[in-house]
């Protein structure tokens, strides 16, 4: 398969850490013209925007300039500094969650993006965040609601809801 330069680029800053070889890949990629917008989007779409940023940060810091639009390095900037806001509010709430079961002696464990961006990230900002995805026992669930309940959140659908914990594979609060 073929990609274009813009997904090559993509591709390239959607890394932890960048070494030199992809550095000086990322660099001609940055000699050629590009369609930002699609980068942009594409960034985005992708949840690597903060990635992207940092990327092209490091290589900023080993070269005199890096030519990417003003517009398209402030958005990403911002994308970033809102990512890392986020995710320590999103950290902080977790904390509060894991705090108040342990209190009630509910096992909990940390799922999907919650586990990644503790683990595989070195920097808060790198992993978009939409939510928090958490394990308990199922014969926990009453113990859970009641205590989620105790910290402000509620249950969605209505707990009530026949047939919910049969069937149901995740819940929301």
């Amino acid at each position: 398969m073929i990609f274009s330069k813009e997904d090559q680029l993509i591709i390239q800053c959607a890394r932890g850490w960048l070494n030199e070889e992809v550095v000086a890949a990322v660099s001609s990629l940055l000699r050629q013209e590009l369609d930002w917008d699609y980068i942009l989007d594409a960034a985005i779409l992708h949840a690597v925007a903060p990635l992207v940023y940092r990327s092209l940060r490091q290589v900023r810091d080993t070269q005199e300039t890096v030519p990417v639009p003003p517009t398209v390095w402030e958005t990403l900037q911002r994308l970033y500094s809102n990512n890392v806001i986020r995710n320590r509010r999103l950290y902080s709430t977790i904390g509060e969650i894991v705090k108040a079961l342990k209190a009630e002696n509910i096992d909990v464990m940390g799922l999907k993006d919650l586990v990644l961006g503790q683990t595989v990230f070195s920097d808060i900002g790198l992993r978009p965040m939409g939510d928090i995805d958490i394990l308990i026992h199922k014969k926990d669930y009453d113990r859970f609601v009641k205590c989620m309940a105790n910290l402000g959140f509620s249950p969605l659908p209505d707990p009530d809801c026949p047939y919910l914990l049969k069937y149901a594979w995740a819940l929301h609060f």
